[in-house]
């Protein structure tokens, strides 16, 4: 019998919003960048409160928010070939995504996208390196470590090992020796990339670029205006050229084409909240700013893998088990 802090599994979800549920107590809003149905998978374990996960999402994904409190984030892509941001740099097999207890984050990854991620307390980090230590790293203004050797190239592929021995053997994790070594392992690995942390800030850019993608983000999550990039482009306050560049560079992607998965994610969102008795399609799709009905309930089930009126009668479901869970 596993013991209760333990613990091996899996977490899954059929869409953005069901997995926003999934990953409480992360603190953010997922955006799907990409046409087609999003199908997302966390294969997960639980050591001595250490969490690890090797998550693998399919569409295209920007996200926005704060790490758990409570808990430092480590993180790195197992598909290093395919471009994954974290505040504002490319995180390959040479670098972590770092996160402090809590603190604000955006990210976007590609379609395909599996990377491996690690949560340590706060108190596990004070025991293992000392209150300096953590208090300067609670201090400290960076969000990516290493960058300058081999190792922090180590961590996706000792947490992707783990996971797949333990998911296949979670009768493992009975043994006090074995999460024992565990830890120790994942604890050591910690020490490698802070020790071959370059010692340079590696801060999200500021450029006047990525200022106007995000300016434009929020204004996308009004729904109703803008209806064309050149209003978006107005009010983000640049022109179209550069804010065509700016999607391009960070999202790999045209602001139209994020523009229209932004309403189409809003509209089934409308239609799983809403009283099915009391709303019609027809309304939730003109006030997420769809003119052509009958293409947006051609291009909506391709994405959702049902229509529109399937959507009103199948409300959101209840997550049995979320990361706060397992946590």
């Amino acid at each position: 019998m596993v013991t209760s802090n333990h613990k091996a599994g899996s977490l899954q979800g059929r869409d953005v919003e069901e997995y926003i549920q999934i990953v409480d107590p992360w603190d953010v809003i997922l955006r799907q960048t990409s046409p087609g149905r999003f199908h997302g998978r966390m294969d997960y374990i639980n050591v001595n409160n250490i969490v690890i996960y090797r998550e693998y999402w399919s569409q295209s994904v920007l996200a926005t928010g704060s790490t758990p409190p409570g808990y430092f984030m480590f993180g790195n892509t197992l598909v290093p070939e395919r471009r994954t941001d974290w505040c504002g740099q490319v995180i390959d097999s040479q670098n972590v995504a770092y996160g402090k207890p809590g603190s604000e984050t955006t990210f976007s990854t590609p379609k395909d996208s599996i990377h491996a991620v690690m949560l340590v307390p706060d108190h596990l980090m004070r025991s293992s390196f000392g209150e300096e230590a953590v208090e300067t790293a609670l201090a400290s203004q960076c969000h990516h470590l290493g960058g300058s050797g081999r190792g922090a190239s180590t961590l996706a592929p000792i947490i992707n090992r783990i996971i797949s021995k333990y998911q296949a053997h979670p009768d493992l994790l009975a043994d006090v020796r074995e999460c024992q070594a565990i830890e120790l392992l994942l604890m050591r690995e910690v020490a490698k990339i802070f020790s071959h942390d370059s010692g340079e800030a590696h801060l999200p850019g500021t450029t006047p670029r990525r200022e106007a993608l995000h300016r434009a983000i929020e204004i996308c999550d009004r729904l109703r205006v803008p209806k064309t990039v050149p209003q978006l482009a107005a009010l983000a306050g640049v022109s179209q050229r550069s804010l065509e560049r700016a999607f391009q560079e960070m999202l790999g992607i045209p602001p139209l084409q994020y523009l229209h998965s932004r309403r189409m994610q809003a509209a089934h969102q409308e239609l799983r909240v809403r009283n099915s008795q009391s709303t019609r399609v027809t309304d939730v799709a003109t006030y997420c700013g769809f003119t052509e009905l009958g293409r947006f309930a051609v291009e909506y089930k391709k994405m959702f893998g049902k229509s529109p009126s399937e959507t009103l009668k199948d409300p959101m479901p209840t997550i049995p088990t979320r990361m706060i869970d397992i946590l």
